[in-house]
């Protein structure tokens, strides 16, 4: 009952300082609008106006050749493709509600342009995963196995970067400056996990899981770089950062 209590005071504690700083309601108000977009993208006609590109599928090929395509692994990875990501997906928000040594706002901005990063790639390089190439070399496996995850797909030629990549190396950067190991543990792990089960299932090239490793980690820097420029942000003696202003 006592650590019950002390937890719903750290909860309050922890809310009250989230919601005192401005950017931090901002960036959250622009986060929630991120699925509406994405969704929205759904009722339009971009795709059927759209060439997409390809990349090179012989990753995918070569690990349904060695794992086959109606096998256990095959199941394993369809299934790991949807159920798991939703749960690694909706474990960055209390990660970003209790960030304390990175102001809240800070990490929802990452998110955010990654997001926008993603959306532009949509429209000026638009990629085809291996899955939707309609190959007689490529299984699209997931859409045989659980077709009904498909559905939830809004978009078809937005391979490049990989979205379940970039969600959950969001959640290695924030684990690791957080300094939260055993999270940092879960979030690695699924992250190479799943960099091999898009491959294999085909929703996405060896590359695509690269860009979305190195978009993560760029986009990290420049914008730590640009926030403590314009004063927004200050380092302290421990190495935490605290959220300023320009009048500080």
């Amino acid at each position: 009952m006592v650590n019950i209590e002390k937890f719903i005071v750290s909860v309050k504690k922890q809310a009250m300082c989230f919601f005192s700083d401005r950017r931090n309601i901002y960036m959250l108000i622009m986060v929630f609008l991120i699925p509406i977009i994405y969704e929205g993208f759904r009722f339009t006609p971009i795709e059927g106006m759209i060439e997409p590109n390809i990349l090179n599928d012989y990753p995918t090929r070569w690990l349904q050749e060695k794992l086959g395509t109606d096998t256990v692994y095959a199941y394993f990875a369809s299934y790991y493709y949807f159920i798991p990501h939703l749960f690694i997906m909706a474990g960055l928000a209390p990660m970003f509600f209790f960030a304390r040594r990175m102001p809240p706002w800070f990490y929802l901005f990452i998110a955010i342009v990654i997001f926008m990063i993603d959306t532009s790639f949509y429209f000026i390089y638009p990629v085809a995963p291996p899955c939707r190439l309609n190959s007689e070399y490529i299984e699209p496996i997931r859409i045989n196995l659980f077709p009904f995850s498909d559905s939830t797909i809004s978009v078809h030629y937005s391979a490049l970067p990989s979205g379940h990549i970039f969600i959950s190396m969001i959640g290695v950067l924030i684990s690791y400056l957080e300094r939260w190991k055993k999270v940092l543990v879960v979030y690695a792990f699924n992250t190479v996990l799943m960099s091999m089960v898009v491959v294999y299932t085909g929703d996405h090239y060896v590359e695509d899981t690269i860009a979305s490793t190195v978009l993560v980690l760029g986009v990290f820097l420049i914008s730590l770089v640009m926030f403590k420029r314009i004063g927004w942000m200050r380092r302290m003696d421990d190495g935490s950062y605290i959220s300023t202003s320009r009048k500080e």
